[in-house]
């Protein structure tokens, strides 16, 4: 059986926790920015894909009260998700789809790596 405790031994130094710590607020912060960029785009696409259309209001409507979600609701990441707006006429809106799909993508993959950083941190602590 490996011993983990030993094999973190040698990276317990103030150096290598400092960098550990600065990663994780680096990564904080950018998770952050990456949340309010998504909310932004994504909230100004879907109020142009809406348009005060009623059908496509309630498709993209909150979900039921005791549902937990990310930056975006469900129905509107599973919409982007499904690259379903490529198939817009408008070349300006279809380009904004792309955007808040990436950035749904660099939102999730920060997110990953901000709990990687901590936790790599908490085990050099600890």
């Amino acid at each position: 059986m490996i011993d983990l405790d030993a094999l973190i031994q040698p990276l317990r130094t103030p150096g290598v926790i400092l960098t550990a710590t600065i990663l994780c607020w680096v990564t904080g912060i950018g998770f952050a920015v990456l949340l309010a960029a998504v909310t932004a785009v994504s909230r100004d696409f879907f109020e142009k894909v809406i348009n005060g259309d009623a059908e496509r209001a309630r498709a993209f409507g909150p979900p039921s009260v005791f549902t937990r979600y990310g930056p975006i609701y469900p129905s509107r990441m599973r919409y982007l998700k499904t690259r379903a707006y490529l198939q817009i006429a408008d070349a300006d809106l279809r380009d904004q789809g792309r955007l808040a799909h990436r950035l749904l993508v660099a939102h999730a993959v920060v997110f990953v790596t901000l709990l990687l950083c901590l936790l790599g941190r908490m085990a050099l602590t600890h």
